[in-house]
Parts: C-alpha cells; structure tokens; sequence
C-alpha cells in the first residue's frame, strides 16, 4: 500500500513492508470482537486453554473436540458435587426433561471453548461470565421444560454460593417457574444472575441445546481475519526529493 501527501511541496510516501500482532486488553474488546477470542474462563476447575477431551461424560460429551473443562469436571457435573439443584428447587422438582437443559447449561459454562468471552471479574476476584446471548429458541424450550418445577428464588447463582441456602421446607416461598419468572426471558436473564441474555435466533446466539460434536463445531465461532488484535504495520516513510528517510512504525 502506498500513502501520498503533498505538504509543503515535499511529497511523503509510506510504504507498509510488513506486519505484526499486537494483543489486545480484554477489556479493550468490542462486545463483537469477543466473538473471536476463545478461551478459558480462569478458575480452579478450568482448563489453561481448551484441548481435545476424547471421553466426556454424557451430556458433555458435545465439548470434547475442543474442551475446557476435564472428564473429571464433567462427571461431577452430572452427579451433583459440582451443581446441587436439589437445594434450589422445593421437593427435587426437577423433571428429567427440565434437569437435561440444567446439565447442558452446566456444561456449557465448564467446557465451552467459547465461554470465556463474556468474562467479568467478580468482587471476589473470580471470573464468571454476563449478558451470555443465549439464541431465544433455547431460552423458550428451556422455559418451557421447567415450566411446573418449583423453586424458592429467582438467583440460583447467589443460592448455589451459599452453604446455608435450601429451597426445602420453604413452603412459603415455593411457586412454579412459570409463576415465579413470569416469561422465558426473565426466567433465562435471571436464574444464574444476568449471566445470560437472550438475542433472535437470526441474530448472533449461543446454543446449549446440542446434542452432538457436530452441532457444537457448528455452534462455534473460530477466529477470523478481523480478531482481538490491532494490526502494526511496519513502515518505511520516504521523503522526496530529499535525501532522506525514516523508519517507524504506524498502528492501524
């Protein structure tokens, strides 16, 4: 590419002979950008960066071409060490239909390749994830599902941090998620604190509704041209006719 400009009768011509990357801040990142930065999210349980896990357990399994999370993770995932929804439901009212999409939710937040673009640092120094675009299709048939389970309160996140939490014995505050969400959106927004927001299906959306490796590759979004990177170009500036000239380097 060759750059002109007339200044003071001297023509100055920049000429770009090379390039390289320079990384990005996360918190520089445009909302959009986030899209093309996968990684990790950074706590104990994840994984350094995500890697092929060649067995994940059941509903994890989606994960395993590019994983962040171990098998290990991914069965504690399932028998409740990691996630007791027992606590955050009144009587275990969760139908097998309802838990199902409790389990990919969990999955997704362990062992997606991708979760780690919606990070924010909490007070405690942990990240964790906000405004997840969840495509509204998943949102409804979620809703739907856990429609007539019963809980005690509307942010399981807060509840399932805290030790002393239970849903059981609180007849006085148990309703239906259809009562006590109201619609899909709120249900989706607010059960794991704002972690989720919900987009058009014709919009760009997360899925976690995946029954296959397949569809999780096709519900991945790898890295492009226009990633969380500037471009510095390397550039050799000509002054003409004068004898002389200068080399620097010119951040687009």
């Amino acid at each position: 590419m060759v750059l002109s400009i007339v200044s003071f009768a001297t023509t100055i011509a920049i000429v770009v002979v090379g390039s390289t990357a320079v990384p990005r801040l996360e918190e520089d990142l445009k909302p959009e950008e986030r899209w093309d930065r996968p990684r990790c999210l950074d706590t104990a349980r994840h994984k350094s960066s995500p890697s092929l896990e060649e067995e994940l357990y059941k509903t994890c399994n989606v994960y395993g071409g590019s994983s962040c999370c171990t098998n290990e993770t991914a069965v504690t995932v399932h028998t409740g060490e990691l996630y007791n929804f027992e606590k955050l439901t009144c009587q275990n009212s969760l139908s097998p239909k309802c838990k199902n999409f409790f389990l990919k939710d969990a999955c997704f937040f362990e062992c997606s390749p991708d979760i780690a673009r919606w990070a924010v640092i909490g007070e405690d120094k942990q990240e964790f994830v906000k405004d997840v675009p969840l495509c509204r299709s998943d949102c409804e048939n979620w809703f739907e599902a856990c429609a007539d389970a019963t809980t005690c309160t509307t942010n399981w996140r807060a509840a399932h941090d805290d030790p002393n939490f239970s849903c059981i014995g609180d007849n006085k505050n148990c309703q239906t998620f259809k009562k006590k969400f109201g619609t899909a959106e709120t249900f989706c927004r607010e059960i794991w604190g704002k972690s989720y927001d919900v987009v058009s299906d014709t919009d760009r959306c997360v899925k976690i509704d995946l029954s296959t490796r397949q569809d999780q590759e096709n519900n991945h979004f790898p890295d492009e041209d226009n990633s969380g990177s500037s471009t510095m170009y390397n550039v050799v500036i000509i002054a003409l006719p004068a004898m002389f000239f200068a080399v620097g380097n010119l951040i687009l």
